[in-house]
């Protein structure tokens, strides 16, 4: 886990262009309208932005330090230092809505398998 966190921590994400190319992904921040989100893995806060501006109540975790310093200084939301596999969150189903772009590529493989 250390050498993914060194990884975001070094080359945050953003997925710029990401809309362009699959203009259609726009249509499904309007089903978190006044909608609890929680998203994991919220890199520089992209996903996260796009449901605040529609009127969900998103918090939003990544275990990059250096993508929630940015996310904070750019957009007003809650974001947390956290990484999936040790979620800060107790109740998971006060959400009505869980997002996660990439998270699958950080997740050991025991977790996969359920």
């Amino acid at each position: 886990m250390k050498r993914i966190r060194e990884f975001w921590n070094n080359n945050p994400c953003n997925p710029v262009g990401r809309y362009d190319i699959h203009p259609w992904l726009l249509d499904y921040f309007h089903e978190g309208k006044d909608k609890k989100m929680l998203e994991i893995g919220c890199g520089l806060g992209e996903d996260s932005s796009r449901f605040l501006a529609v009127g969900s109540d998103v918090v939003s975790l990544d275990m990059s330090s250096n993508s929630i310093k940015i996310a904070r200084f750019k957009i007003k939301g809650k974001f947390v230092l956290a990484d999936a596999e040790n979620l800060p969150i107790k109740r998971i189903f006060i959400f009505s809505f869980l997002l996660s772009g990439f998270l699958i590529l950080n997740l050991k493989l025991e977790m996969l398998a359920g």
